[in-house]
C-alpha cells in the first residue's frame, strides 16, 4: 500500500517568503506577477501570464516580506484577475469579469456571481437531462447580495528628499578579520534609492555589498583589522508618502428597493492608487452581486477535459427545453469503475 501526498505551485508559494521586492514605478501587472514567480525559483515553463494583464498598470508598486502566494493574490486582487493550477500543473494568471475578496479562499479561484448581463460567451459542452442525475439544484444566494459598494484607492508619492530612514539603535560589533551582514529594516517603507552609510567609521570597516529592498536593505560590512570594531549604520532613501485617499462608492437603487440596503466594503490593498481603477473594480463587483446569484450544482457522468474558467450549457427545463450557461468554478471527479462528477456552476446569462 503505497500513500501519496502531491502539492501543486500555489500550495508552494505559500510556504515561501517574497523578500526581494523593490519599488517600481508604472509596473503593469504581469510584470509584477512575473517578478514574484521568478523570486519564488519557478520557470517559464510554470505559468501562463494572459495578455490582458498588461493593461493593469499601477502607479507604484512593492511589497513588504510577504509569502510569494499572499504577494500574487495582492495583485489579482487589485487586477481583477484570476488565478490557479491548471491541468498540466502550470499557474495560470488571467483576466476575471468579477472577483469576491474571501478571507478563507482568496479572490483568485473564481469567486463571484453571475457575469454582467452584456457579457457574450459560447459555451465549450452541453449538458443534457441524460448526463445527470436529477434533480438539479440551483441555491438563490441571497447572502451574498451586495448593492452599495465601496472601494478605497490610496495613491502613494515620493517625498520631496531624501532623508535618514534607518540607523543602528546600537553599536554593530563586526569582529576582526570578517563579513557581517546587518538586515536594516525600514522606520517607515516603502523606500525606494536608498543609500547605506557608516557614521564616523575607523579606517578598517567598510561596506563591501549591499541589497535594497522596499521594507529594508541587507548590507555586508567587512573588517581588515586585527581587533574588534563597532560601528553604526546609516541608512538613507526616499520614502513613499501616502496621500489622501479617495472613496468610490456605487449603488443599485432598484436592488436596495427589493433587497434593503446591503453594503461591502472591498478589502484594502496598496496596489489600488487611482480612482480610475477603484472605479472599474466597484462596478464590476456591482453588477455581479446587486441580485441574487443563481448557481447550480449537479452530479452528472463528468468530462475530465472541463476546466475552470469553461462554460457549459446546461438543459434546466427539460419539458421546454430551456438552457443556460454556467462558468464552472468546482469540479469533483470520481472513479469507482465508472466516472461520476458533481459540478458547481455560476450563472452566465439572464
Amino acid at each position: 500500500e503505497a500513500l501519496v501526498v502531491a502539492r501543486d505551485h500555489l500550495e508552494r508559494l505559500r510556504t515561501t517568503t517574497y523578500r526581494t521586492s523593490t519599488v517600481q514605478q508604472n509596473v503593469t501587472a504581469a510584470a509584477l506577477a512575473q517578478a514574484i514567480l521568478l523570486d519564488a525559483g519557478l520557470a517559464s515553463a510554470d505559468w501562463v501570464i494572459e495578455d490582458e494583464l498588461n493593461d493593469v498598470v499601477f502607479p507604484w508598486a512593492w511589497f513588504e516580506p510577504v509569502s510569494h502566494r499572499e504577494a500574487l493574490r495582492l495583485v489579482a486582487e487589485a487586477a481583477m484577475a484570476v488565478v490557479y493550477c491548471d491541468r498540466d500543473g502550470r499557474i495560470r494568471i488571467g483576466a476575471s469579469a468579477v472577483v469576491l475578496p474571501d478571507e478563507e479562499t482568496g479572490p483568485w479561484y473564481l469567486q463571484g456571481g453571475s457575469f454582467p448581463a452584456e457579457t457574450t460567451v459560447q459555451p465549450v459542452f452541453g449538458i443534457g437531462p441524460d448526463d445527470y442525475f436529477a434533480p438539479l439544484r440551483a441555491p438563490s444566494r441571497q447572502d451574498q447580495v451586495a448593492n452599495e459598494i465601496v472601494v478605497t484607492a490610496r495613491p502613494v508619492a515620493p517625498a520631496g528628499s531624501p532623508e535618514e530612514v534607518y540607523r543602528s539603535s546600537s553599536p554593530i560589533t563586526v569582529p576582526a578579520g570578517q563579513i557581517v551582514t546587518v538586515t536594516a529594516q525600514y522606520q517607515h517603507p516603502p523606500v525606494k534609492d536608498a543609500t547605506a552609510s557608516l557614521d564616523s567609521p575607523p579606517p578598517d570597516v567598510s561596506i563591501v555589498g549591499a541589497r535594497y529592498y522596499a521594507w529594508g536593505a541587507e548590507v555586508d560590512l567587512e573588517n581588515t583589522g586585527g581587533a574588534d570594531e563597532d560601528v553604526t549604520l546609516v541608512v538613507t532613501g526616499t520614502r513613499l508618502v501616502a496621500q489622501a485617499g479617495e472613496r468610490v462608492v456605487v449603488a443599485d437603487p432598484t436592488s436596495q428597493e427589493l433587497y434593503g440596503r446591503i453594503v461591502f466594503e472591498f478589502p484594502e490593498n496598496h496596489l489600488i492608487q487611482t480612482r480610475a481603477q477603484a472605479q472599474t473594480i466597484a462596478q464590476a463587483l456591482l453588477a455581479s452581486f446587486k441580485d441574487p446569484r443563481r448557481d447550480i450544482e449537479l452530479e452528472w457522468r463528468g468530462n475530465p477535459a472541463l476546466e475552470l474558467g469553461d462554460v457549459v450549457s446546461v438543459v434546466t427545463d427539460m419539458v421546454r427545453d430551456r438552457r443556460s450557461n454556467y462558468v464552472v468554478v468546482r469540479q469533483e471527479l470520481e472513479w469507482a469503475g465508472y466516472l461520476r462528477a458533481r459540478m458547481t456552476g455560476r450563472r452566465v446569462t439572464s
